[in-house]
């Protein structure tokens, strides 16, 4: 076979239909895409032990006050209205109760918030400030995350379903709740 000193492509490239070709998937992806603007029932919560030693509210009325103060003092610290900033778009509702919004038995505004978390201001609820928890952890016992007889850190232990390398991100916020300089927990 001869060889030629001109190569033509073997296939050409038709640049304006390739252009409409991507316009025409564009426009399928826009009808087909959608954004959920309202929110759906759903539950996600932090649950104490009651069995354990340090939050369970064990022993006398001494020690039953001391775990109560460290349950409230870490409900306020975790911040869960950052939490549905970051991993649900801001979609979503910081719980005041163990019920969800859409269910029956839900009460809505200052009538149902949790006044151990939230305080009123200006007619709406505001969490506690980090230095209200950071006092509860002083007068439990321990004053920047440690037992103030022992000098030993608060260890907890957080069980979870949340397990995959998916769940990293928010496994490390919850650390980031705990860090010295936030909350001292």
């Amino acid at each position: 076979p001869a060889s030629s000193t001109s190569r033509e492509p073997v296939s050409t490239f038709d640049t304006e239909s390739s252009i409409s070709v991507l316009i025409s998937l564009a426009a399928a992806a826009e009808r087909c895409a959608s954004v959920r603007t309202s929110v759906a029932t759903s539950s996600f919560y932090l649950a104490f032990n009651w069995l354990d030693a340090q939050l369970g509210g064990q022993g006398d009325v001494a020690q039953r006050e001391r775990a109560r103060k460290l349950c409230q003092a870490i409900s306020i610290a975790i911040d869960f209205e950052e939490s549905i900033s970051i991993f649900a778009n801001g979609r979503g509702i910081a719980a005041q109760g163990p019920i969800p919004p859409g269910i029956f038995g839900f009460r809505d505004g200052l009538e149902g918030m949790n006044p151990l978390v939230y305080e009123r201001v200006q007619d709406a609820p505001r969490r506690k400030s980090i230095e209200q928890a950071q006092r509860l952890m002083q007068e439990a016992g321990y004053p920047q995350g440690r037992d103030a007889s022992t000098g030993q850190p608060l260890v907890l232990a957080l069980d979870t379903v949340q397990r995959g390398p998916g769940d990293k991100a928010r496994l490390d916020w919850y650390r980031k709740q705990f860090q010295i300089g936030r909350a001292h927990v």
